[in-house]
């Protein structure tokens, strides 16, 4: 059954089942007071009628009165009644005792409570009964016991039910009509989400569902929303990271090629400077496949990190040590303050090195004679460490996006200083399969810096795949 079905259903079972704690009750009620006040006007009625005065009733034995009273034959009614207004005898053992109230014109009412609800019951004229004395015995009355209360009753009871199921049936329909209306207006969102899904699908990254609709359904469009851009952003970055990754293996191999069969038609000597170029052009080719298999990896979780308690001054030293004999950075271009706070780090030596080298050595390309500061910050929890410098710095519409993968602030995406877009992307997932975390931040005065958070020495290792 679909959801608009079973919102309607659920409406109209809803009023349906109020109808039914609210309707039994109430006829019932009715009917009880219709038995009393109806039973009550055909006594009276009948009593008036048929309990004329016939000149009074002497009797010698007032037992055999009785006797006589109480053994009315069917379709008729007796009591006697004292001037005191106590029942003496009656045909209904119910009414043997019973003392009523006296009314001013000399009449009797007599009332009393049965499962149909107040039974009332007027005596009115009726006939003298004295004794052999002439002393007052009270009054006989001897009425017709008519059917017409039961007929009222039954023909009430089903009109009542008549107007009661068209009452019903009425409330059911607007009932359903108002949940129609209601379940279409908080399924139309429902509706926006299935087309926007099926247009997703097809390939149309770009529908959205919109807002509108109850919150909680609301909140599901703008989860989706927010889903469908992310797929729309990826889908972006993936068809332009094709086409980078095309244009870095195409500059290279059309090099190469060329100087190849340069070689071959005898353009060109086979000499050391030849194969110097092709080296470096194999080199770059190497070097940016070796990149993306290892951001492949990662994805993968595939790094095969082994995490170990390192200690943090000593690597540090160790990578500044490798820039500085290979000619990157100037010995007096980079300052080295590990101060005396936390020394070990819990991750991988090598991952964590291969990150270190990969923003250095953006330092150096990207910020050519620039000063180089790192620095590891005392009592900072997890540990950290910054890598600064004092360059040109990154625009701040760039900053957030250079650790994307081969993302280069320079549009002319040059060999020298464009880099491959790959050095920050990787060394960010480095750090985060260790369990750590990477941020480029603006550096004071300009410049960049790069922090560095890591889990401390001795820490548990994080439970991601990527470790």
């Amino acid at each position: 059954m679909s959801l608009r079905l079973r919102f309607v259903a659920l409406v109209v079972g809803a009023v349906a089942l109020t109808l039914v704690a609210l309707g039994l009750p109430g006829r019932r009620i009715a009917l009880q007071e219709f038995e009393a006040s109806v039973h009550a006007i055909v006594q009276d009625a009948r009593v008036e009628e048929f309990g004329s005065p016939e000149g009074p009733l002497q009797v010698r034995d007032p037992e055999a009165l009785a006797r006589e009273v109480r053994a009315t034959p069917p379709g008729e009614r007796s009591v006697w009644i004292t001037p005191e207004g106590r029942v003496r005898a009656a045909d209904d053992p119910a009414l043997d005792g019973m003392r009523g109230v006296v009314e001013a014109d000399g009449s009797v009412m007599l009332e009393r409570t049965t499962d149909g609800g107040l039974q009332r019951l007027r005596l009115g004229g009726g006939r003298a009964v004295t004794g052999p004395d002439g002393a007052d015995l009270g009054r006989v009355f001897r009425f017709p016991d008519t059917p017409e209360f039961t007929d009222r009753g039954a023909q009430f009871s089903a009109a009542l039910d008549r107007r009661l199921l068209g009452w019903a049936a009425l409330i059911v329909a607007v009932g359903a009509v108002l949940a129609l209306g209601l379940a279409g207006h908080a399924l139309a969102p429902l509706r926006r989400l299935d087309t926007a899904a099926r247009r997703i699908a097809a390939g149309d990254l770009g529908a959205r569902v919109g807002g509108g609709g109850p919150p909680e359904i609301r909140a599901v469009a703008e989860a989706f929303d927010g889903m469908a851009r992310h797929l729309e952003a990826s889908e972006a970055a993936r068809q332009r990271m094709i086409r980078d990754v095309a244009h870095d293996l195409r500059t290279p191999l059309t090099n190469l090629r060329g100087q190849i069969e340069a070689l071959q038609d005898g353009l060109r000597e086979v000499d050391a400077e030849a194969l110097a170029s092709l080296h470096e052009e194999a080199a770059l080719l190497q070097r940016l496949v070796s990149d993306l298999d290892d951001l492949a990896r990662a994805d993968e979780g595939r790094l095969g990190l082994r995490l170990d308690d390192v200690d943090l001054p000593e690597l540090i030293r160790a990578v500044v040590e490798g820039f500085v004999h290979s000619g990157r950075l100037a010995r007096d271009g980079v300052t080295v303050a590990l101060g005396d706070g936390p020394r070990g780090v819990r991750t991988d030596r090598a991952a964590l090195g291969r990150a270190l080298r990969n923003v250095l050595d953006n330092a150096a390309v990207h910020a050519p004679g620039a000063h180089v500061w790192i620095e590891i910050l005392p009592d900072a929890a997890p540990v950290t460490f910054v890598v600064r410098d004092d360059g040109p710095g990154i625009a701040p519409e760039h900053r957030e996006r250079v650790t994307e993968r081969l993302y280069r602030v320079d549009d002319a995406r040059g060999r020298t200083t464009g880099g491959s877009g790959l050095g920050l992307a990787i060394a960010l997932e480095l750090v985060r399969a260790a369990g750590g975390d990477l941020a480029v931040e603006a550096a004071p005065g300009g410049g960049v810096a790069v922090r560095f958070h890591l889990p401390p020495a001795g820490s548990q290792p994080p439970s991601g795949p990527a470790a």
